[in-house]
């Protein structure tokens, strides 16, 4: 998104750069397996 401020444009940030989203959604899909392998930990395990 831009926007005009006193002449100049600026990039206003929305959400995530697209490499960071694609590494966080890596990361959750491995949290995701592995919390199905061994569980969600506590402090019994």
């Amino acid at each position: 998104m831009l926007r005009l401020n006193r002449g100049k444009v600026q990039r206003r940030i929305t959400g995530y750069h697209p490499r960071m989203e694609d590494i966080h959604r890596e990361n959750a899909r491995q949290l995701r397996v592995i919390i199905e392998t061994v569980g969600w930990p506590s402090m019994r395990k």
